[in-house]
């Protein structure tokens, strides 16, 4: 779920700064997760189900979605935009993202 939900955090960013739109992803996450992981399973183990699919498309949407849920397709390059403009370093973003988990996941 995480692998496929970084290639799609990567082109939610691209396709995102390029039209302020981005996708969820559902979908998509739920048929490369099943595609990859049917085929890759074990022999003789459980199947890979439903629950299982579920799980790898929660974990891939969540991923996906990071660009909007950070404000990285709309807040911070907004903030460029300010006269004057507000620029912020690597460390900066990552402190960002990193404020933004904290929060969200605790409060």
């Amino acid at each position: 779920g995480l692998a496929v939900g970084t290639v799609l955090c990567f082109t939610n960013m691209y396709f995102g700064l390029q039209t302020g739109w981005v996708t969820m992803g559902s979908i998509q996450s739920a048929v490369v997760g099943f595609a990859v992981f049917r085929f890759c399973w074990p022999r003789g183990g459980t199947p890979f189900g439903p629950h299982e699919n579920v799980v790898v498309q929660s974990i891939a949407v969540a991923t996906a979605t990071m660009p909007l849920a950070g404000g990285f397709v709309g807040i911070v390059p907004a903030l460029q935009m300010l006269s004057p403009p507000v620029r912020l370093s690597v460390a900066q973003q990552l402190a960002w993202c990193g404020g933004l988990t904290y929060f969200c996941i605790f409060f």
